[in-house]
């Protein structure tokens, strides 16, 4: 049996790379109009997390950067320009303890992401709502000021933040 199961692994593993299969996250992407200069000339955060902006630009900057042939240059000399709009962050509570204390959040960040031809303003890609979630566990040590948010928080909102712009990314289309 175990012979079969080595068999099976072992011509398994020749088709599922040698097809091109990747993980998601890791496809490269195509960008629209076949531009290779780019800035992020705009980051609207109407929210209340005054470091979400920066690590917007970024988290995009190295997901694109990673998936595709792409220059980051100054916006006159860009070819298109990337807005990043978040149109909400929400927060809940995602569970409750038998002691009515609340266990684990949920955070979602809903976001557009869109290119602009540079020299015309015309919109050349829409990522569409992009929608990225996460949550977290509250431990009692965590809590310093009741309402406030601690380092778990933080890392939730980045792991959501670092999940809408995957899937904002992949929208873009795929080189094979």
């Amino acid at each position: 049996m175990r012979i079969l199961f080595l068999l099976l692994v072992i011509l398994t593993i020749p088709g599922v790379t040698g097809c091109g299969y990747n993980f998601a996250g890791m496809v490269p992407v195509r960008l629209p109009a076949n531009v290779e200069l780019l800035n992020i000339s705009e980051v609207q955060n109407p929210t209340q997390e005054v470091w979400l902006e920066a690590y917007l630009r970024s988290n995009f900057r190295d997901e694109i950067s990673r998936r595709a042939e792409v220059t980051w240059v100054d916006e006159n000399e860009a070819e298109a320009l990337v807005h990043i709009q978040v149109e909400r962050l929400r927060t809940s509570d995602g569970l409750i303890g038998v002691d009515d204390r609340l266990v684990r959040v949920d955070v979602r960040i809903d976001m557009e992401i869109f290119m602009l031809d540079a020299l015309t303003q015309e919109r050349i890609w829409s990522s569409g709502i992009a929608r990225g979630t996460s949550s977290y566990h509250v431990a009692r040590e965590e809590i310093v000021v009741p309402g406030e948010p601690g380092p778990a928080h933080r890392q939730a909102v980045e792991e959501a933040v670092d999940d809408a712009l995957r899937r904002a990314t992949d929208r873009l289309g795929h080189v094979f």
